[in-house]
């Protein structure tokens, strides 16, 4: 029985919270930590996390997912990282004007496109 329960417990797998791994990196830059982060990563991820905070709890997370860019030496996996941060926020920008305007913050200029209607993008209508 308790055989058992050692190989039940050998086979769970922790699973990934991308918010809590983001946060405890930025404050030891773990370069096992930043390639897990990396290998898991992706901009609509990041996307949800970041829609799904308010306030500080966003800005934490974008400041962490860009904080990788400030140094000299940045590793492949930590570029990846900002990568993908700052295609989160250029889907956020395209949102809305407001949210194209808040995002320029943080260094991501955008061009706001408006989703064109089916009307307006055939020109012989």
């Amino acid at each position: 029985m308790q055989s058992a329960l050692l190989a039940n417990k050998a086979k769970v797998v922790e699973e990934f919270d991308l918010e809590k791994e983001l946060l405890e990196v930025s404050r030891s830059l773990n370069s096992e930590r930043i390639k897990r982060i990396a290998d898991q990563i992706t901009p609509d991820a990041l996307y949800s996390l970041i829609k799904a905070r308010e306030n500080e709890s966003m800005r934490a997370i974008i400041y962490v997912g860009l904080e990788f860019a400030r140094i000299g030496n940045a590793s492949e996996d930590m570029l990846k990282i900002v990568s993908a941060t700052k295609q989160a926020l250029g889907m956020i920008a395209q949102e809305s004007k407001l949210n194209a305007a808040r995002v320029k913050k943080y260094g991501i200029n955008p061009e706001f496109r408006r989703r064109q209607s089916a009307r307006t993008a055939d020109p012989a209508r």
